[in-house]
């Protein structure tokens, strides 16, 4: 009986010490699919952000859905469910894939991929700013769980997926963004500028100044280097009609660089419907 109660003392240690913040199962899976985040839906009108979730007792509740794309730039959403504690129980957060792309109050019986239990105190923030470090935040307990989403958009505008026509593109870590009208502010340079570029030898014809640039920069193949490339002022509008290929690379594409600049060049690419024309010495989508 003695040894019964220290192994269940064990347990319950066990279970009170599991990780809770960034370095949880919960955190580190969840981020790995929302990091290419692009939006943000409630699915409740009775949370509002920044305020302790407690009823009802003992129900799962549908809290927020939250929009990526997948690793085939399709969009898809998971459903975060939150199961709100009682006097027997404490809260649990749970992670359903929402593969059918219903309303997530159908998928409330559903098992989630992962979830996080022990949970006394729950809330959550949100941030609409592009710029943001965080977009959203869930408050478990002492710990703060925050997720980037690197292809934000503005709940406002459509968000157009681009397609690819080559099987594996490397494009881990590219940020996508959607246009967003914004104001314009005075600055040594503006939007259209060419604040960076290079040569065929990978020496800067024009020394980097992006840092000048008032919305950020984006790249555009304009050259044989490999592993530089120029930069306009802007926001990227990669693989639209009128705006440069988005970058697939000399290294997945196992292009010759002295051939870049051609029609239908692999090293970059456009949204669907669209092709890759070299134009001014520099790959363009039409």
């Amino acid at each position: 009986m003695y040894g019964f109660k220290i192994i269940l003392l064990i347990l319950i240690l066990f279970v009170g010490c599991s990780p809770k913040g960034e370095e949880s199962s919960f955190y580190l899976e969840t981020n790995a699919r929302w990091m290419a985040g692009t939006k943000i839906k409630w699915t409740s009108e009775h949370y509002q952000e920044d305020t302790r979730i407690f009823k009802p007792q003992g129900s799962w509740q549908p809290i927020l859905e939250i929009e990526f794309l997948d690793r085939s730039f399709n969009k898809v959403s998971d459903c975060l469910f939150y199961r709100v504690p009682n006097d027997e129980r404490r809260g649990e957060l749970k992670i359903v894939a929402n593969r059918s792309y219903v309303n997530c109050i159908d998928l409330i019986g559903e098992e989630g991929y992962t979830s996080l239990d022990g949970i006394i105190n729950f809330g959550y923030e949100t941030s609409k700013d592009l710029k943001a470090k965080s977009h959203l935040v869930l408050k478990v307990d002492t710990e703060r769980l925050k997720y980037q989403f690197l292809n934000y958009e503005n709940l406002h505008q459509e968000y157009k997926l681009l397609d690819s026509s080559v099987d594996k593109s490397f494009l881990i870590g590219i940020q996508i963004t959607s246009e967003v009208d914004y104001k314009i502010h005075r600055s040594e340079l503006k939007i259209g500028d060419i604040c960076l570029d290079i040569d065929d030898d990978c020496n800067e014809k024009v020394k980097d100044q992006c840092d000048r640039c008032p919305y950020g920069n984006y790249q555009v193949i304009a050259s044989k280097c490999k592993n530089k490339f120029r930069r306009y002022c802007g926001m990227d509008k990669c693989g639209r009609a009128g705006f440069p290929a988005c970058i697939r690379g000399y290294v997945a594409s196992k292009l010759d660089p002295n051939a870049f600049c051609i029609n239908d060049s692999p090293v970059g690419f456009c949204q669907k419907g669209l092709r890759v024309v070299c134009l001014n010495n520099q790959l363009m989508c039409e």
